[in-house]
């Protein structure tokens, strides 16, 4: 038996120097993605915040005692990194204000 993956886009995603101004995103039932920067879009670090519901405290992600964060660059995309799995909810906190295209999947 054959089963498509779950897969989804969520365009416009903001993310901001700060929690609160970045968009939450429902990562269940997913376990990795891709994060597509934009042309003109000046973030060019990307840090991951982990809650178990969308609306609780987002706790910064660490693997190996360092906070996990991804080097972005504009016109490019980049693998969300697979620390995320499992995770319920996921904020993206940048280095400067703008928006990213992410590209979930679920195998």
């Amino acid at each position: 038996m054959h089963t498509t993956p779950q897969n989804d886009v969520i365009e416009s995603l903001a993310v901001g120097t700060s929690l609160t101004a970045s968009r939450s995103v429902s990562l269940r039932g997913y376990n990795g993605g891709l994060i597509s920067v934009p042309a003109g879009s000046s973030i060019t670090s990307i840090k991951y915040y982990i809650s178990p519901t969308e609306t609780g405290t987002y706790l910064p992600l660490y693997s190996g005692g360092s906070q996990i964060s991804t080097t972005v660059a504009a016109e490019r995309v980049f693998a969300l990194d697979s620390a995320i799995k499992g995770a319920a909810f996921l904020k993206l906190k940048g280095d400067a204000t703008g928006s990213v295209d992410l590209h979930l999947t679920s195998s």
